[in-house]
C-alpha cells in the first residue's frame, strides 16, 4: 500500500472508519523503518479481539465497553498520526500543484453511479437466491440491495473528479480488472449488511425493536465504511492484493463497527432469537437475561420481558412466567400491546382452579421471507408435521401463488396438496374448543383473518394463551390470548383449514363430525369467486362454477328490498335453525365478539326470512358485548336497529336511531340517507310539511347524481318519497333547495303523473 502518499486526513479518517485493521496494516507498512512496528502490527486486531471476549464473558454495560473502545481507537488514530509525520516525510511527495474541478466530480458522480449501480445487479442476483429464505427481499434485480450503491457511486465519482485522482487507468485490462474486483467487494459488502443490519431489523421487529433502538454513531461509520473502504483498496492497483485484503479486512471491519456504534447489543438479542427458534430456549433466556440491564428503550424492554414470561412457560416455570408478566403489567403500561396481552395472561390464570391444561406441537421450520407468502409459508410449516424432510418453502411459495407479489387461492392449495396425497379440510364458524380439539389431537390448524393466514400450534389453558406461527411477526412463534385470536378470527367467519392425509380423513371425521358440514359449499364459492376473478382467462379452471348456475346451493340470493342494506353479502350464505342455536349463537355469546361487520350478512338474512326474535336476539347480543368492551357502534348497526324496530313496530326505537343517524349523518352521507328517508316518510304520513323542509336543509347540499348504484340508492329514494310529499302539496323550498329537488326529479324520471 503506498501510504506515504496519504494524507494526515486520510490516515484519521481511515484509522477512525475501518479500525484495527487499517492500524494493522498501516503499521506493517513501516517494518523497514522499525522493527517496533512489525511487533505491534497485530495489537490492534488483539485489543478488538479481547473486547470481543470481554462482551461474551462479562457482565459489563455494553456502554462501558463502547466509551472504552472508543477511547483506544481514538488513541490509535493519534498513535498512526504521528507515526504519518515523523516517518513518512512529504515535503517533496506532492510537487504538483493540486487542481481541483467541481464539474468534473459532478460527471464522473454520475458515471461512476450507474456503473455501480449495473455492476451491483450481481450482488443482487447471488445475495437473492442465498438470502432470500431468512431476509425479506425484493427479487427485481437492483429494487432493493443495490439502491445504496448509487449513493456509494456518486460520493466516490465526485471525489475522484473532484480531485483529479488517477487510480483508474484506460487500459482495457485495469478496468476489467477492477470491475471484477468491484463485484467481489459489493458482495461481500451487501453480505455483511444483510447479516449485520437488514436480518436483525427484521428478526426483531416483532419486539418493538426499530432502527431508533441503535446508536447514531454505528449509521454515521457504517455509512462512510462503504465508500471509505473502497477508495483505500483501489489505491493498490494489484487484483490480487485488492480482492485478499476485501476478504480479510470486510469481517473485521463489521466487527470495528459493531463496537464503535455500540452495535452489540442488537447482536445479542438476535442471536437469542436464533437459538428460540431452533429450540434451545434455555440459551435464549440467558441472552435476554444478560442484555435486559442494558437497554433504555422502554418497548424493546417490555417487549423481551413478555417474551421471557411466554419462554418460561414453555418450559414450564409458571412461577418465573408470573414474574415477568407482573414485571410487565406494573411498569410498562405505556407499551399497550405486550401491556394489554400480560394483564390478559394474569386475570387468566387467577380465575382457574384446575392448572396444567396446555398442548405443544413441537416444530422446528425455516420459511421463506417473501412479500405475500403467508400462506405457503403456513402450509409449509404444518407439513412439516408430516414429513420431517422439510419441504422447500420457496418452490412451495412460487407453486401456489398467484404471482410474486400476490397472495394463494385456498382451492390453489387444495389442488397442490391433493397431487402430493393430503386433503384441505375447510371449515367456517368454528370455535375455540374445536380449535383446542384439533390441536390435542395433533393437528396444526390454518386460521384465516383479512388478507392474511397463519398456523396455530399450540395453547395453554391456564393462562388462555395461544401458539401461532406467522410470517407477520417475522416468520417467528407468537404468543396470542384467546380472546384476541377469537376476535381477529371472528372477522373471517371463523374460516379454518386442517391438512391431514388423504387416506386418513376418516379421523378427523370422528373427532369433529361437524367440521366437514360445509366444507364443500366453501369449496363451491371458492371455485364461484375464482371464476369471477379469472373472468375469461385461460387460468378460469371454473368457468362452469359461477353465481348464476349454482348459487341456490350456497343459499337465498337476489334479495330485493327498498333498503340495500339488505343486498350485502346475504346470497352466500344459508342459516336454518340449528345452525344459528348450535353454531353462531353459541359463539357471538362470546364476551370478546363484537364484530358486528361479520355478523352483519347473517343478520340480514334473518331480516329477509321474517325471522324477528332471531334477528333480535342477536342485535342484543352483539350490542352488549359491544357496549362491554367499550367500543362505539357502527352506523350500519344503528341502521340495522332502525329497520329491525320498523318490523318490530316499536315506534321509539325506531325514533331513537333515526335520531342519531341524522346527529352524525354531517361525518359522512350516503349510508345515512336511509335515516332521511324513513323520517320524511312518518312527517309526510303525520303532514308536517315544514318539518319535511326544515330537515332537507342539509341533505340537500349532500345529494349528487351519479351512476353508481350502490352510492345513490338512498339519494333516489329520497327524491322519490320527496316527489311523492311534492305532488300532495307543493313545498316552499329555498332557490337552492327547489333547483336541486328539480334535478333530481329529472335525473331519477320521477313527476307526479308517475304516482
Amino acid at each position: 500500500m503506498k501510504f506515504q502518499k496519504k494524507s494526515y486526513t486520510g490516515v484519521a479518517i481511515n484509522s477512525f472508519i475501518l479500525g484495527p485493521i487499517y492500524s494493522s496494516i498501516y503499521l506493517f507498512s513501516l517494518k523497514e523503518k522499525s522493527k517496533y512496528f512489525k511487533l505491534i502490527s497485530l495489537f490492534p486486531i488483539f485489543l478488538l479481539l479481547i473486547f470481543l471476549g470481554v462482551l461474551y464473558q462479562y457482565s459489563f454495560p455494553s456502554k462501558w465497553v463502547w466509551i472504552a473502545y472508543l477511547g483506544v481507537t481514538i488513541l490509535f488514530v493519534i498513535h498512526n498520526l504521528i507515526c504519518h509525520k515523523f516517518i513518512y516525510e512529504r515535503k517533496e511527495i506532492d510537487e504538483k500543484e493540486k487542481r481541483f474541478s467541481f464539474s468534473n466530480g459532478l460527471v464522473f458522480g454520475i458515471g461512476l453511479s450507474s456503473i455501480f449501480m449495473g455492476l451491483s445487479w450481481f450482488s443482487s442476483i447471488l445475495n437473492y437466491w442465498i438470502f432470500s429464505p431468512f431476509v425479506p427481499m425484493d427479487s427485481t434485480i437492483g429494487q432493493v440491495i443495490s439502491v445504496h450503491w448509487i449513493l456509494i457511486g456518486k460520493v466516490i465519482g465526485f471525489l475522484y473528479g473532484f480531485l483529479k485522482c488517477s487510480f483508474i487507468e484506460e487500459k482495457r485490462s485495469i478496468l476489467f480488472k477492477l470491475s471484477f474486483f468491484t463485484v467481489i467487494y459489493m458482495i461481500l459488502i451487501d453480505a455483511s449488511k444483510t447479516l449485520l443490519l437488514t436480518y436483525p431489523m427484521n428478526k426483531l421487529f416483532s419486539l418493538n425493536y426499530y432502527s431508533s433502538n441503535t446508536s447514531v454513531l454505528f449509521y454515521l461509520v457504517g455509512a462512510l465504511v462503504f465508500p471509505v473502504f473502497y477508495w483505500f483498496l483501489v489505491s493498490e492497483n494489484s487484483l490480487k492484493k485488492q480482492i485478499k485484503y476485501s476478504f480479510i479486512m470486510a469481517p473485521i471491519i463489521m466487527i470495528h463497527l459493531v463496537l464503535i456504534g455500540n452495535y452489540w447489543n442488537t447482536l445479542i438479542v438476535t442471536t437469542a432469537s436464533v437459538f428460540e427458534s431452533s429450540g434451545n430456549i434455555t440459551k435464549a433466556k440467558k441472552l435476554y437475561v444478560k442484555v435486559i440491564p442494558d437497554l433504555d428503550h422502554t418497548n424493546f424492554v417490555a417487549s423481551l420481558k413478555h417474551r421471557l414470561g411466554v419462554l418460561n412457560l414453555l418450559e414450564g416455570n409458571v412461577d418465573e412466567a408470573i414474574a415477568y408478566f407482573r414485571k410487565v403489567v406494573t411498569s410498562y403500561k405505556k407499551s399497550s400491546k405486550v401491556y394489554k396481552k400480560a394483564k390478559k395472561y394474569l386475570s387468566s390464570y387467577a380465575d382457574k382452579s384446575e392448572i396444567n391444561k396446555f398442548k405443544i406441537l413441537k416444530n422446528n421450520y425455516q420459511t421463506f421471507e417473501q412479500a405475500a407468502s403467508c400462506f405457503p409459508n403456513s402450509l409449509g410449516y404444518i407439513l412439516s408435521f408430516y414429513d420431517k424432510k422439510q419441504i422447500d418453502t420457496r418452490d412451495l411459495s412460487f407453486s401456489i401463488k398467484e404471482g410474486y407479489f400476490s397472495g394463494t387461492f385456498i382451492w390453489k392449495a387444495e389442488s397442490y396438496l391433493k397431487k402430493k396425497g393430503y386433503s384441505l379440510i375447510n371449515s367456517y364458524w368454528q370455535d375455540g374448543n374445536q380449535l383446542i380439539k384439533l390441536l390435542d389431537a395433533g393437528f396444526p390448524v390454518l386460521i384465516y383473518v383479512p388478507g392474511h393466514v397463519y398456523t396455530v400450534y399450540g395453547y395453554n389453558k391456564d393462562f388462555e394463551m395461544f401458539y401461532t406461527y406467522d410470517t407477520a411477526r417475522q416468520n417467528r412463534w407468537d404468543d396470542k390470548p384467546f380472546e384476541d385470536l377469537y376476535d381477529e378470527w371472528s372477522k373471517s367467519s371463523f374460516l379454518m383449514s386442517v391438512v391431514v392425509k388423504t387416506k386418513d380423513e376418516t379421523k378427523l371425521k370422528d373427532l369433529l363430525e361437524n367440521i366437514l358440514d360445509y366444507s364443500k359449499i366453501y369449496s363451491l364459492y371458492q371455485k364461484s369467486e375464482r371464476s369471477d376473478y379469472y373472468t375469461e382467462s385461460k387460468n378460469n379452471f371454473y368457468k362452469d362454477y359461477n353465481k348464476t348456475t349454482f348459487g341456490l346451493k350456497l343459499g337465498e340470493k337476489g334479495l330485493l328490498s327498498k333498503y340495500p342494506l339488505y343486498r350485502l353479502s346475504a346470497d352466500k350464505i344459508d342459516v336454518d335453525d340449528s345452525f344459528f342455536r348450535d353454531r353462531i349463537l353459541k359463539v357471538i355469546s362470546n364476551e370478546w365478539y363484537s364484530y358486528w361487520y361479520q355478523i352483519r350478512p347473517i343478520a340480514l338474512f334473518l331480516l329477509y326470512k321474517n325471522r324477528i326474535d332471531d334477528a333480535s336476539t342477536l342485535v342484543d347480543i352483539i350490542e352488549s358485548n359491544i357496549e362491554r368492551r367499550g367500543k362505539s357502534k357502527p352506523m350500519d348497526f344503528i341502521l340495522y336497529k332502525m329497520i329491525l324496530a320498523e318490523k318490530k313496530g316499536d315506534i321509539k326505537t325506531k325514533i331513537e336511531m333515526e335520531s342519531r343517524l341524522i346527529g352524525d349523518a354531517e361525518e359522512g352521507w350516503t349510508a345515512y340517507s336511509w335515516a332521511y328517508v324513513s323520517r320524511i316518510k312518518r312527517f309526510k304520513k303525520e303532514k308536517r310539511y315544514k318539518d319535511i323542509v326544515e330537515l332537507l336543509q342539509i341533505p340537500m347540499t349532500k345529494l349528487n347524481f351519479t351512476s353508481y348504484y350502490e352510492s345513490n340508492l338512498g339519494d333516489q329514494e329520497i327524491f322519490r318519497v320527496l316527489n311523492e310529499v311534492n305532488c300532495e302539496k307543493e313545498l316552499s323550498l329555498s332557490d337552492t333547495m327547489a333547483q336541486t329537488m328539480k334535478l333530481g326529479f329529472i335525473f331519477y324520471g320521477f313527476d307526479c303523473s308517475m304516482q
